[in-house]
């Protein structure tokens, strides 16, 4: 693959992944908006543990809306997903990549476009800092998303008054020709709580 074209693909992550989004408390931006009713609720559980099943009308893919969490209209061109809890939020972030990057990408992996993890790392968090307040790198890892190989990172924000610590975690990973980002955050001091909730949310993904 050519040089310009990783430098491409790069730039797609970066700037998908740094989504102003996750700090969810300051949100009041001039955006395109996602209606609540261009969603697609497949089922109902009567398992009252579950919650619904949700569909994407654009991409297909499937997830389960956590238990007591509520769709809410998203900022952004590329949010196809968001709910929220309290001070919980889940958003996902699909970008398609260009036509003439879908052939190279066939039969990679995030990691292979990532590249060097600590220096993607610590461009990260230097480039959200443009976005989020006071982010700071908490730790890393490769696990697989509906089969598919994953990258996650965690890392923290403050709210927009600096008197809160947002716990973030972040998934990212290819599926076709579509790079998705996919960001959980809520009250730091809840995160025992929220954590078993990301957990079921991520293994429900069905691309």
């Amino acid at each position: 693959m050519k040089k310009s074209l990783y430098v491409s693909i790069i730039a797609i992550i970066a700037i998908c992944s740094c989504n102003p989004l996750t700090n969810y408390h300051d949100e009041k931006r001039i955006a395109d908006s996602i209606r609540i009713a261009d969603s697609i609720l497949l089922s109902q559980s009567t398992d009252t543990n579950k919650g619904q099943i949700w569909r994407s009308p654009k991409y297909h893919y499937t997830v389960e809306i956590p238990k007591d969490y509520k769709i809410v209209p998203a900022t952004g061109a590329n949010v196809d997903f968001k709910v929220e809890n309290n001070y919980g939020s889940i958003v996902i972030v699909v970008k398609q990549f260009p036509p003439e990057l879908q052939q190279e990408l066939v039969g990679r992996t995030i990691f292979d476009l990532l590249g060097d993890l600590d220096s993607y790392e610590k461009e990260y968090i230097q480039g959200a800092s443009e976005f989020m307040s006071n982010p700071k790198f908490v730790k890393s890892g490769k696990t697989t998303v509906g089969g598919i190989s994953a990258y996650w990172m965690d890392f923290t924000t403050n709210d927009a008054t600096g008197e809160m610590i947002i716990y973030n975690k972040m998934y990212q990973f290819i599926s076709k020709s579509l790079l998705f980002t996919v960001s959980l955050a809520c009250n730091q001091n809840e995160l025992t709580d929220y954590q078993p909730v990301w957990l079921r949310f991520i293994n429900s993904f069905n691309p």
